[in-house]
């Protein structure tokens, strides 16, 4: 995990590494001390399993769309140019339409994606 608090400046996303989170997903994450921001790229129909974390979880969909569910509620489609806010500990999961999905994820306090481990329904 690098700390890009140290100074001010523009960082380019070419200075991160691809993670692999999920089949079909990678993720390429800058961190500070208080906020975590993420650029995940979801291929057609890819899912993200259920799971929770403890960090608030603000979602920009760049392109594409993807399916949302939270705490086993109503799927709803959220497409390019729509935001969401997923509350602490929160149950969700994602489906990517067949476009594909490309998403901006900002996590407070900071959470650098790892391999997804699915919460127990």
């Amino acid at each position: 995990m690098s700390n890009f608090c140290l100074m001010s400046g523009l960082i380019g996303w070419d200075a991160t590494d691809e993670v692999a989170v999920a089949s079909q997903i990678v993720a390429r994450s800058l961190t500070g001390n208080e906020l975590s921001v993420s650029v995940f790229d979801l291929e057609p129909h890819a899912v993200v399993p259920l799971h929770s974390h403890p960090n608030e979880e603000f979602g920009y969909v760049i392109s594409g769309g993807l399916s949302l569910t939270v705490n086993d509620g109503e799927a709803r489609d959220i497409t390019a140019g729509e935001s969401f806010f997923i509350c602490p500990n929160e149950s969700h999961k994602a489906v990517a339409f067949e476009s594909g999905c490309q998403l901006l994820e900002c996590y407070a306090p900071p959470r650098i994606p790892k391999p997804f481990r699915e919460t127990p329904s």
